[in-house]
């Protein structure tokens, strides 16, 4: 009897001793693991991407509301006195191919041409019109490198950021104010979103100064709040005062006057 209780103390006494290895062993394996973690800077949490996001298509996707009800698009309405009377040809075959921006719209390109009728190095003109009233809602867009868009979404891009841009091609004072420009289509007109330069970086943070620009496609003068916001294909002139004498009194007249850069 003595000799089973000296075997059974035996047992307990080498599983007791069997257990208090196996835990050290498991403590030891733990605190190198997490010397490990400690001490390895491909562990170690890395900064957040902080950059701005570049919009995508389907970051803007066409509500159910807006597809085309079908059927041959609606005949365009232009002016004949306007600007674009000389291109209705080209305006009404492409029409004719039915909506392929925002659901139910069709955008419209063609090159620029100069007052000969010759047509400009890098220099597109677009209009945006409405398939199924043929009514254009935005005209004088205009680009160097065409314009990115999709039937399923409300985003334009002006100058395809799928293509290779060499901006130094252009006239100084248009290539100083090149960008990707992106914009919103809401409620029939285009809403400026930002831009990107020709590296892909978004432009932001310019000082506010207005700016007088011209545009290239139809030579209209507007000012903007800053550089930021001229878009592409809008070449920046100086601003000239001009000074006009009275009888009585002499008033100074500020007047946009396009200059080389």
């Amino acid at each position: 009897m003595r000799k089973i209780f000296i075997l059974i103390i035996g047992i307990l006494v080498v599983a007791t001793a069997a257990l208090l290895a196996r835990e050290l062993e498991e403590r030891n394996q733990q605190q190198a693991e997490e010397r490990l973690l400690q001490e390895d800077p491909v562990i170690a949490e890395q900064p957040q991407d902080t950059r701005p996001q570049v919009a995508q298509f389907s970051d803007f996707a066409v509500s159910n509301l807006n597809t085309y009800a079908g059927g041959p698009p609606a005949e365009v309405f232009i002016d004949l006195d306007s600007e674009l009377a000389q291109f209705e040809e080209i305006i009404t075959e492409q029409a004719s191919s039915g909506p392929n921006f925002a659901g139910e719209y069709t955008v419209i390109t063609w090159d620029c041409v100069n007052e000969n009728s010759e047509a400009i190095p890098l220099c597109q003109q677009s209009i945006i019109v409405h398939a199924e009233t043929g009514v254009i809602h935005a005209k004088n867009i205009a680009s160097h490198y065409d314009l990115s868009y999709s039937i399923d979404s409300t985003l334009l891009i002006v100058n395809d950021p799928n293509v290779v841009h060499q901006p130094e091609l252009l006239p100084s004072e248009l290539s100083q104010s090149f960008a990707i420009d992106y914009y919103l289509f809401e409620d029939n007109k285009l809403g400026f979103l930002y831009k990107r330069d020709s590296e892909g970086e978004i432009i932001a943070g310019c000082p506010e100064i207005v700016i007088a620009a011209k545009n290239m496609v139809n030579g209209e003068i507007a000012e903007f709040s800053s550089r930021c916001d001229v878009p592409s294909g809008w070449g920046e002139i100086e601003r000239v005062f001009i000074v006009e004498e009275t009888d009585e009194t002499e008033s100074v007249e500020e007047t946009p006057e396009e200059t080389e850069q």
